[in-house]
């Protein structure tokens, strides 16, 4: 009886949790999974790989008439600003840029998902991000593993020459 409340209380503990309400997750992504698209999109964007496209004043002002909501050129430019500088400080937290507690670092990157997740909704990024980091991987291990074979290769051919020779010696 006991060995059995030992292995529920451990599967409780391994258990994925939400990293704001610290409740068990059903997420269909692990932490790490989550971890790693974030890790992925940040180079990627670093690197010019990905670009935003953030809303602009004109964008924000249109969408706000279809509202039927009146905002003014200067509000929509603090707007734009706005959402320029929330990302900017997510990437800052996330590449420990600026100084933040796990607790911070762990929130910028669950913000940093919902973002990319609402600019894929709204077609927002250009260029991809994740997959290809894998296909980089992949194409330096098979190089090495070429580089691996050609020198093997070259070797048997020294020994195949090697064993010629010695059988045309009288």
């Amino acid at each position: 009886m006991e060995n059995g409340k030992k292995n529920n209380n451990n599967e409780k503990e391994s258990a994925e949790t939400d990293v704001i309400t610290n409740e068990p997750s059903n997420s269909l992504f692990t932490k790490e999974g989550i971890r790693d698209t974030v890790r992925s999109f940040v180079l990627a964007w670093i690197k010019g790989d990905v670009v935003i496209d953030f809303p602009s004043v004109q964008e924000i002002v249109e969408r706000a008439s279809v509202t039927k909501t009146k905002v003014d050129f200067n509000t929509a430019r603090e707007q734009e600003i706005a959402t320029k500088r929330t990302f900017v400080e997510l990437v800052s937290i996330i590449c420990r840029q600026k100084p933040a507690t796990a607790q911070q670092k762990e929130k910028a990157i669950s913000d940093m998902f919902i973002v990319l997740i609402k600019s894929r909704c709204g077609e927002r990024i250009k260029g991809t991000f994740g997959k290809q980091d894998d296909h980089e991987a992949r194409l330096d291990r098979l190089e090495e593993e070429i580089v691996a074979m050609n020198a093997t290769i070259e070797e048997l051919i020294i020994a195949v020459r090697s064993l010629q020779n010695a059988r045309r010696m009288p």
